[in-house]
């Protein structure tokens, strides 16, 4: 209270020389651009180069019951819902919670309560969400009867007592898993009686979460997380033959006892449907191993995809996805906040599309994102592969992008990035942009961009205008000078502004943050008319070209539209 008192009457005055305008970069037109460093091209003439289409592939969130934050659709944008713990099982400061558990065992006899379920599926779908997937998570805690806890257990069927009630709730196998898959057919069946089968149909049913996070997710053995699944999901399919079910893991390279892909390879042999493969992706905005996408693809997602039990047709999302700055030693992550957020979200984009993930699901709406609004018009155009040359001009910059056009190709779209492991910001680089297009030279192309960097991101225009947004409390400002106050390293300033200020900065920032310019905006300049210019004497196409600026981290939405 002492902290609070001092900064109620410091600090809270903004600088008058702060700008509410949006801060657009200074665009350089040429035909023969000779000073850019990086050439990111595309030919959109060569039907071989086009990749698929762009997909909307942020439009599902999770949640945990019991839904407090909840919005109509038409405000939040996202329009659907991964239902997370939605059986029961959970706990809370070390102790069971029961309440909402859809299995208990009464008078020598379990009582399946499918209204429990129902209850919290008509919570999301009163707010006009569609549900994308429902998890089958944790057990009730009436599933640990059958179960033999013992201390330091040795024996197959021994589990640790110790980890009876875990962080997350119930993280057993059922211990009578007979009864387990007639709740989960019953289940199923009741489902489809209120709601139908055409919609429950399209709803994906996953076994668990972090089904290898052993003990946090999951307390069994790999053989008892094998079986349990090919329990569940021949449950699942004699309610529902068409059902889509699917499972989740971590990174293979993130511990020792990861075996998502030997799972994908076992339910291949035993004949088991899995038409959903699930990823955690957790990474750290500084860690070059995390923000390498050529690494990420190579070591997290390529293993699955190459699996020789991967089938055609499944389909590879991450369902559990944050960038944090740092984690302090309670294991608390704090999100990141500042524009290398915005700069990453395009450049995983990338990733995304051109090795076939399918979703990437968020905590809470992120659709509102500057990022999102720049991709959302780009939703069902062609993707076009695309080649780039030339080194940045600053060090570990991971400059590169991607092209998408309508069918005709009088409307085109590019995203280009600018992103480093090391989070402090650099000189700009420069990049040429150069579209080849089916149209003779001298073509005229309107031309506009919007760029998303530090200049024009919310939390950097806040600490503009409120001095104590960017010094630690120690020095008289708003920033804690731990998140946790066990923590060994000082707080990361490009932490997200909710998690890093005091109670006074972040109710400041709360009240502050919608008036900013900078704030879920993507501002476009003026547009600039520029002419195709000749490739050789080929008189049936031609290439047009732009230069722009590429400050760290920082995304640039571009679009070209013929006249």
């Amino acid at each position: 209270m002492g902290i609070l008192k001092q900064l109620r009457g410091a600090g809270c005055r903004p600088i008058k020389t702060a700008t509410m305008l949006s801060i657009l970069s200074t665009l350089v037109l040429t035909s023969n651009v000779t000073n850019a460093t990086v050439k990111i091209t595309t030919d959109m003439t060569n039907s071989d180069n086009k990749k698929g289409k762009i997909h909307n592939y942020w439009n599902v969130r999770n949640e945990i019951p019991p839904y407090p934050n909840l919005t109509n659709v038409e405000v939040d944008r996202q329009d659907s819902m991964n239902l997370i713990r939605l059986l029961g099982g959970e706990a809370k400061s070390g102790q069971k919670v029961t309440d909402n558990d859809a299995i208990i065992y009464k008078n020598g006899e379990y009582v399946f309560r499918y209204w429990k379920v129902r209850s919290r599926i008509d919570a999301v779908k009163s707010h006009g969400y569609k549900i994308h997937q429902i998890v089958l998570d944790n057990p009730p805690w009436a599933m640990q009867r059958g179960l033999n806890f013992v201390e330091n257990p040795t024996r197959e069927g021994e589990y640790d007592i110790d980890d009876k009630i875990s962080t997350y709730g119930n993280s057993f196998p059922p211990g009578e898993p007979a009864v387990w898959a007639d709740f989960i057919e019953k289940l199923i069946g009741n489902l489809i009686q209120k709601y139908g089968v055409e919609e429950v149909s399209s709803w994906r049913f996953r076994v668990h979460t972090e089904a290898d996070f052993i003990p946090h997710h999951w307390s069994g053995t790999k053989k008892d997380y094998f079986d349990h699944y090919k329990n569940t999901v021949r449950a699942v399919r004699r309610a529902l033959p068409s059902a889509k079910v699917g499972s989740h893991f971590l990174p293979p390279p993130s511990g020792s006892n990861r075996y998502g892909v030997e799972f994908v390879g076992w339910t291949s042999e035993q004949n088991l449907p899995l038409n959903d493969v699930g990823l955690s992706y957790y990474p750290f905005y500084n860690n070059s191993a995390h923000v390498d996408m050529d690494r990420v693809w190579e070591k997290f997602v390529k293993p699955f995809k190459t699996s020789s039990g991967w089938k055609a047709g499944t389909s590879f999302s991450i369902p559990e996805f944050t960038l944090f700055t740092e984690r302090d030693d309670d294991g608390y992550n704090v999100p990141v906040g500042s524009a290398h957020r915005d700069a990453f979200y395009a450049m995983m984009s990338k990733m995304v599309f051109e090795k076939g993930i399918n979703k990437v699901h968020t905590w809470g709406d992120k659709t509102n994102n500057p990022f999102f609004l720049a991709i959302k018009t780009m939703a069902g155009k062609d993707r076009y592969k695309n080649w780039r040359s030339g080194t940045p001009l600053q060090s570990g910059n991971m400059v590169d992008g991607y092209f998408a056009a309508s069918t005709d190709k009088k409307k085109i779209d590019a995203i280009v990035f600018n992103y480093n492991a090391d989070p402090l910001y650099k000189a700009d680089d420069k990049i040429e942009i150069a579209v080849t297009v089916p149209y003779p030279p001298g073509t005229r192309f309107n031309f506009r961009s919007a760029i998303k960097r530090r200049a024009n991101n919310a939390q950097h225009q806040f600490a503009q205008q409120y001095v104590n947004a960017d010094k630690y409390v120690s020095d008289g400002g708003w920033v804690l000078d731990k998140v946790r106050p066990d923590a060994t390293t000082k707080t990361d300033k490009n932490g997200d502004y909710g998690t890093i200020l005091t109670t006074w900065g972040k109710n400041k920032w709360k009240e502050e943050k919608e008036n900013l310019s900078g704030y879920q905006s993507l501002n476009f300049s003026s547009n600039t008319t520029v002419h195709s210019v000749a490739i050789g004497s080929n008189q049936t196409k031609s290439q047009i070209k732009v230069q722009v600026s590429m400050p760290s981290f920082s995304f640039r939405k571009v679009e070209f539209r013929k006249q």
